[in-house]
């Protein structure tokens, strides 16, 4: 579907541009469920092996609030997408989120991208489960 293409597209654009550069190329469209935001963060993600760049998310949590941004909003969501699948342990990618707060000065970042990273885990990957889960 249409999010997951966009996922494709923000993983490669963040593959060639760093953190703000490639946020301002998928912009603030909305377009299917914020997905290019979601592929930017786990593209980041990716590319620096896990490791975040301290000084840079000062810099974009500064000039990016999240109150007034629902793409920042989706963007962190997006990098609980991207620790969750990079780390096994879920209380190593959650330290991860956590460390998005002591960056960004705003717990809600963290807040973001653990529930992003809880869908990851407990719910995509697990989809295939679903159908043939049952009722007792």
């Amino acid at each position: 579907d249409c999010h997951f293409l966009l996922h494709d597209l923000g993983f490669n654009i963040a593959q060639r541009s760093s953190l703000e550069e490639s946020f301002m190329k998928c912009g603030k469209n909305p377009a299917c469920t914020f997905g290019c935001q979601h592929g930017l963060a786990i593209g980041h993600i990716t590319k620096n092996k896990g490791k975040l760049s301290k000084e840079e998310f000062k810099r974009f949590s500064i000039k990016y609030q999240i109150n007034s941004n629902p793409s920042v909003h989706n963007f962190y969501h997006g990098f609980g997408h991207g620790f969750f699948s990079i780390y096994d342990n879920v209380s190593e990618a959650l330290k991860m989120c956590n460390l998005l707060y002591s960056y960004t000065g705003d717990i809600r970042s963290a807040n973001l991208c653990a529930v992003g990273g809880a869908h990851e885990k407990f719910f995509i990957e697990n989809a295939i489960n679903f159908k043939n889960f049952s009722v007792p």
